[in-house]
């Protein structure tokens, strides 16, 4: 597990990383090698406090134990992360048991059919798309049509004008 051990209002000495690391180091069996671990000490008037943040897919392991001795806080956040991970476990199996009722061609069969549903939709999304595209084109060149009318029409009147001042 990769460790990202900060401190506020209290310097990180290599003990109390020593201790974070062995404590929480016993949930290492739970955990990948790339698993990071946010661990905050901190100091508060007489309260010592330790927070500590596991990301884990799709949830994440969360423990905030405080005390009056560092250490005593450590005990605790390691005790709340392992019962934590075990309801997680637990969460994991009920659903993936629950999953197991049904045979995995239902299951695969509707996952289709919502991604036929889904691309479906963004072909009509598109097609919308390129239909706008193509009325704001339309537009575009009405307008240019347009301003080009009033300004041939702006010249003859000019050219009429100074004509007629020439008479």
């Amino acid at each position: 597990m990769k460790y990202i051990i900060l401190g506020k209002n209290i310097e990180v000495t290599d003990g109390l990383r020593a201790a974070v690391e062995d404590k929480i180091g016993k949930l290492e069996k739970y955990f990948t090698p790339e698993t990071e671990v946010h661990v905050t000490l901190s100091v508060e008037k007489d309260r010592q406090k330790i927070e500590v943040t596991i990301p884990v897919k799709g949830s994440i392991i969360r423990s905030e134990q405080v005390s009056n001795d560092m250490y005593v806080s450590i005990d605790l956040v390691e005790e709340i992360i392992e019962r934590q991970l075990k309801k997680y476990k637990k969460k994991l199996t009920d659903q993936k048991q629950a999953a197991s009722f049904f045979k995995q061609d239902y299951i695969d069969k509707d996952f289709m059919d919502i991604n036929k549903e889904n691309k479906f939709k963004d072909y009509i999304f598109v097609i919308i798309l390129y239909i706008i595209v193509i009325i704001l084109i339309v537009l575009l060149v009405l307008n240019i049509i347009t301003q080009k009318r009033v300004i041939q029409e702006n010249i003859n009147n000019n050219n009429n004008i100074q004509n007629e001042i020439k008479k």
